[in-house]
């Protein structure tokens, strides 16, 4: 099945995650979890191997896209997924600035689909940010801020826990096309064809066995 709606999560891990077990413990862990929680669709995480800018806010990215636009909210309040998001970040934190989100990292970025869907998902991608639409790749773009209430806290009284992009929200981009690839050759030479900044290559850590039917 196709996703219209996708919640982009971009992160930053400490430099020792990796050799502490992150990808190992993704894939039979983290993955899974997220996979099974009721109204999810499909669930993915993702760690850029090259970035343009260097300083692009985030160097992992997640896809989190609900069965329907109509499992948002359950998706993203869910009591369980709340309590497993919470001891992600007691054994993982958020790399440089320990246990205390960046501004990529403190609201999930709602997106949605503005093409028709890739026809394959694979194991590498580039994501090139606000590219001309003739890049072509399937293309996104991000409309609301969502509150990560389970790692800044709940909204106050009276103000929403999802709110539209405000200027200098977000991971470093807006509109977004993905395009997947089967290696990292083929991602190579397709980001220097694009030649767009900001430009994210990136490849597949952990996702569901059973790709989506589109």
């Amino acid at each position: 099945m196709a996703f219209d709606t996708m919640i982009f999560l971009s992160y930053t891990l400490p430099a020792d995650a990796l050799a502490r077990g992150y990808e190992p413990w993704l894939r039979e862990v983290d993955n899974p979890f997220f996979n099974a929680v009721p109204g999810m669709g499909r669930y993915e995480n993702w760690r850029n191997v090259t970035q343009d800018p260097a300083d692009l806010p985030f160097e992992h990215f997640d896809f989190l896209h609900p069965a329907t636009a109509e499992d948002l909210e359950r998706v993203w309040f869910d009591a369980d997924l709340d309590a497993f998001r919470k001891g992600w970040i007691r054994k993982w934190g958020y790399g440089a600035t320990g246990m205390t989100p960046n501004r990529a990292t403190t609201h999930g970025w709602l997106a949605t689909r503005l093409s028709a869907p890739a026809p394959v998902r694979q194991d590498w991608c580039v994501i090139a940010g606000d590219a001309p639409e003739e890049a072509g790749g399937e293309r996104w773009r991000i409309v609301e801020a969502l509150r990560k209430h389970y790692a800044i806290g709940f909204a106050p009284p009276g103000e929403p826990w999802r709110a539209p992009l405000q200027p200098g929200q977000g991971p470093g981009f807006v509109e977004f096309s993905i395009h997947y690839v089967e290696d990292e050759i083929a991602a190579r030479a397709l980001a220097d064809r694009l030649a767009s900044i900001p430009l994210v290559i990136a490849t597949l850590m952990a996702a569901p066995s059973k790709p989506p039917q589109l």
